[in-house]
């Protein structure tokens, strides 16, 4: 198993009928960083396999969360900073030290809620 910290800044878009598409103010952005233990296969050269991402952002958000949400509204992810642990930093266990979210992802991808104990 490897270990990541996932930080993303995001905000609400909503859509405008002039411009034709949706529009959001990245100055509104919420940012949150969590936690994960995930299948080795999972990351590769340290940062996560395009769809393994898109299954961890479709767990944040919902399955369909790039059609948007039934209000006219959808998330947009500014960016997503991925960081793979070290030895030294999982032997650290820096999430301890924090309020965030901690996750386990099982080898057929279903992803639990843990303690931070459990990490």
């Amino acid at each position: 198993m490897k270990y990541l910290r996932l930080t993303i800044p995001d905000t609400l878009s909503f859509w405008d009928d002039d411009l034709s598409g949706y529009i959001h103010e990245p100055a509104n952005s919420k940012t949150f960083t969590n936690w994960y233990r995930v299948p080795d296969e999972w990351l590769e050269n340290g940062t996560l396999v395009p769809e393994r991402r898109e299954h961890l952002l479709a767990h944040l958000y919902g399955s369909n969360w790039r059609l948007g949400n039934d209000d006219g509204s959808k998330y947009v992810v500014l960016t997503i900073d991925e960081h793979e642990l070290s030895d030294v930093e999982r032997a650290q266990r820096l999430w301890d030290s924090t309020k965030n979210t901690c996750y386990a992802v099982s080898d057929d991808g279903t992803i639990e809620r843990v303690s931070q104990d459990a990490m």
